[in-house]
């Protein structure tokens, strides 16, 4: 009998056990029929050929006298792999990809793919990501590519919005007989690809408040705008809006433009304490090009529907990773490495997101129907979702507490 032992964070029950596979590069007992014992802390369960154990992000391997010792993470989720294991027998071996990019579309045209095999058939793409606008592409180790890597690569974010989509349909509000009174615009903190990341703080107000959600993660706050014409402004015409809320900015500061925006690493200003040093001049002009676009926002939403609440908020102090593929890497090309000068970058990127937030509430002060909330220290370090600029559903859902108290305040809703 072959033992593995999983030491894990994450708490399953019995009645999961059975559904997990195997997805690692261990061995099978030599014996086929030999079968393979998989404890769990507290929780045990034998298990036979075909039910397998999938464990994801595998830390560390050590042999042990009867067996393999793992600390990893625990993943659920159901996936039939086909019975021929025989490539498995040896350790170390690793397993092929378990479906065929056929396969894969097939699925997605007859919307048979399920939220877990969405999030494993799809990875986000280092290569074409940038901060706010997450992009997928396909996860080779999942999806047989053989053959078209370039064409399944480059299609890898179309199909991966197109799945998400498959599983569960977007409500459209404008065809609902009661339609909504709040218009929510923005970008990645108040829309991001569902089942592929968690909910947003929009996600969780709508449970609430009759929302509609015009917001697409990678916009950026001139989209929005869009020299006036931008997708709010029909509904503010329509009379009935009562509250607009924004989440815009980040993309114009943070985004594709960060590296302008920061000076290169100097020896001279190496503590924390100088992080003030770093935003260059061009990160001023962005940030002053943002909050004259909020103004004329502001102003047209004052002009259309007077009536009309502007919620706005700020965004809460991303944290910059080595190898991060939205902050991280673009700091470590102005010589701010996150593993070298964790403490530096941090400081950092606060220093801008502070600008960020005293001027749009200084900016939203000059109006009596537009509000600001801060968001600023309501996320954990530990709760980012993608480890530097997306928060954890447990994080958006906090958030959202914070935006719904304001919400009520500018209905004059009671609160719950």
């Amino acid at each position: 009998m072959a033992h593995f032992f999983c030491h894990s964070t994450i708490h399953t029950t019995p009645s999961t056990e059975k559904r997990f596979l195997l997805f690692l590069q261990f061995a099978l007992p030599a014996s086929k029929s030999a079968p393979i014992k998989y404890s769990n802390k507290n929780a045990s369960h034998k298990l036979c050929e075909d039910d397998w154990i999938l464990i994801s992000a595998v830390a560390v391997r050590t042999h042990l006298a009867g067996g393999i010792n793992v600390r990893c993470g625990v993943e659920l989720g159901e996936l039939s792999i086909g019975p021929d294991l025989q490539y498995l027998q040896r350790l170390g071996k690793p397993m092929p990809p378990v479906i065929t990019f056929s396969q894969l579309i097939s699925h997605i045209e007859r919307r048979t793919l399920t939220p877990e095999g969405l999030r494993r058939a799809f990875i986000l793409d280092p290569a074409n990501t940038t901060p706010f606008n997450p992009r997928f592409t396909i996860n080779p180790d999942f999806v047989d590519i053989s053959g078209l890597p370039r064409t399944a690569m480059e299609c890898g974010n179309t199909l991966a919005i197109e799945a998400a989509s498959a599983i569960e349909p977007e409500v459209r509000f404008e065809a609902a007989p009661m339609p909504p009174s709040i218009i929510a615009e923005g970008d990645s903190w108040f829309r991001l690809p569902r089942f592929l990341y968690p909910k947003t703080m929009a996600d969780y107000l709508s449970e609430s408040f009759p929302i509609l959600n015009l917001a697409h993660w990678g916009d950026l706050l001139s989209s929005m705008y869009n020299d006036g014409r931008g997708q709010f402004v029909p509904f503010l015409s329509a009379g009935n809006i009562k509250v607009v809320m924004f989440s815009g900015g980040g993309n114009d500061i943070l985004g594709e433009t960060l590296e302008r925006s920061l000076n290169l690493f100097d020896v001279g200003h190496a503590d924390p304490q100088d992080a003030s040093y770093y935003p260059t001049a061009f990160f001023f002009e962005q940030l002053a090009r943002v909050m004259s676009i909020y103004t004329a926002i502001f102003d047209q939403v004052r002009f259309i529907s007077p009536r009309t609440a502007v919620l706005v908020h700020g965004y809460d102090y991303a944290i910059p990773r080595e190898n991060g593929i939205f902050l991280g890497v673009r700091l470590a090309r102005r010589g701010l490495h996150p593993a070298d000068r964790p403490e530096l970058c941090k400081a950092i990127i606060r220093v801008m997101l502070n600008l960020f937030n005293e001027s749009l509430a200084a900016l939203a002060a000059r109006y009596d129907n537009v509000r600001y909330v801060d968001l600023r220290n309501t996320i954990r370090e530990d709760e980012w979702f993608d480890q530097e600029l997306h928060p954890t559903a447990t994080a958006a859902e906090r958030m959202s507490v914070k935006l719904a108290l304001a919400l009520r305040k500018v209905l004059n809703v009671p609160e719950v």
